[in-house]
C-alpha cells in the first residue's frame, strides 16, 4: 500500500546549505531501510520534506517520525520548529503518478530546476532505433528492474578506450596518496548505481529515445501530456562540451522549449562527470550553483 508523507522540518525556512540537504535525504533513505518501506518519490522545499511511500501505515509514520526527530537534532536551534509534525495519509494505487507528481511538486513549486539528463535522443542513443529486434518491454519483463551490471556496461560502450586509458592512469600514479584517495572515492561514487525500475526503463527506450517524445510533445505523465513551453519555474541548464552521455545538443534543444522567462544556459569544458567534480567544478559550477540558488530565493524568505 502507498502513502504520502508530510514532515514539517523547519518554520518553512528553506535548510540553508548543500550538507545539511544531503543529511536530510542521507537519513530519508537509512530510516526508510529500518522503517520497512520503500520511497518512489520525494521534494524537498521551504523547509518541508514530501514523500511518496510503499509500505503500511504504522511503518509510512515511523518513517516520518525517524526523519523528523533525527534532522531536529542536526540543524542549528535557530532554524528548528517549535513543534515540528508529520502527517500521513493513505494514497491508491490508481493515483500514485499524480502522488509521485506532487512529491516533486514540492521542488517545482517552489525552487529553480537544473535538469541532468537528456532532453532529446541525440546521435549516440539512435542505436536503439536501428535496434528493431530489442523490446524493451519484453526485456524487462525477464530482467525485472534493471541492474546496474547492465546499465553501466552501456555507458562505458559509449567510450571504449575510456576503461583502458583510466587504469592505465592509476597505474602512473600508484605511488601518489592524493590521486589514489581521490580516485577511490571517484569510482565508488560512479560506480554506486541503483536498478532502473522497469516500467520506467521501458517507457525511457520506447518514448523517450526512439521517438523523442518530450522534446516533439508527445510524452505523456499518466493522463496528462509533459509540455515544456508550461514550464514557468526558474531554470539553469548545465552542458559539457565534452559529455558524451549528455552532448550539449541534447540538453541545449530542450533548454530552448522552456516557456520560463528565467532561464539561464551555461557550457563549461569537461565530461559529464568532470564538469561536476573536476578540477574547474570548485571554479565554474559550484560558484555559479551558489550564486543561482542564492539569487532565486523567495522574496518572503529573504525578508
Amino acid at each position: 500500500m502507498f502513502h504520502r508523507v508530510v514532515i514539517e522540518l523547519t518554520d518553512s525556512t528553506p535548510i540553508p546549505t548543500t550538507v545539511l540537504r544531503y543529511d536530510v535525504l542521507h537519513r530519508m533513505q537509512r530510516s526508510a531501510e529500518r522503517s520497512h518501506t520503500a520511497v518512489w518519490g520525494f521534494g524537498l522545499a521551504n523547509g518541508r520534506l514530501r514523500l511518496v511511500v510503499r509500505g503500511d501505515e504504522a511503518n509510512a509514520a515511523s518513517l516520518g517520525r525517524r526523519i523528523r526527530v533525527g534532522t531536529r537534532l542536526s540543524l542549528p536551534p535557530s532554524l528548528r520548529p517549535r513543534q515540528s509534525w508529520s502527517l500521513v495519509e493513505p494514497l491508491a494505487d490508481a493515483d500514485l503518478v499524480a502522488g509521485i507528481a506532487w512529491a516533486h511538486g514540492a521542488v517545482l513549486q517552489h525552487a529553480p530546476t537544473v535538469f541532468a539528463s537528456p532532453w532529446s535522443s541525440h546521435r549516440d542513443l539512435l542505436g536503439f532505433r536501428r535496434a528493431p529486434f530489442f523490446d524493451a518491454a519484453s526485456f524487462a519483463e525477464v530482467i525485472g528492474h534493471v541492474p546496474p551490471w547492465l546499465t553501466q556496461p552501456s555507458f562505458q560502450m559509449l567510450r571504449p578506450m575510456g576503461q583502458t586509458v583510466k587504469m592505465m592512469r592509476l597505474f602512473q600514479n600508484l605511488g601518489n596518496d592524493r590521486f589514489l584517495t581521490f580516485f577511490r572515492a571517484l569510482e565508488t561514487w560512479v560506480n554506486d548505481n541503483v536498478a532502473i525500475p522497469k516500467g520506467f526503463f521501458v517507457d525511457l527506450i520506447t518514448k523517450l529515445y526512439r521517438k523523442n517524445a518530450l522534446v516533439e510533445g508527445r510524452f505523456r505523465l499518466g493522463p496528462e501530456p509533459v509540455v515544456l513551453e508550461e514550464i514557468q519555474v526558474p531554470t539553469l541548464t548545465i552542458c559539457a562540451k565534452k559529455d558524451h552521455i549528455v552532448p550539449p545538443d541534447s540538453a541545449t534543444r530542450g533548454h530552448h522549449c522552456i516557456g520560463a522567462e528565467d532561464k539561464r544556459l551555461e557550457v563549461f569544458e569537461g565530461g559529464h562527470i568532470g564538469v561536476v567534480v573536476g578540477g574547474n567544478a570548485r571554479r565554474q559550477l559550484w560558484p555559479l550553483l551558489e550564486e543561482w540558488f542564492t539569487s532565486h530565493v523567495d522574496d518572503e524568505v529573504q525578508a
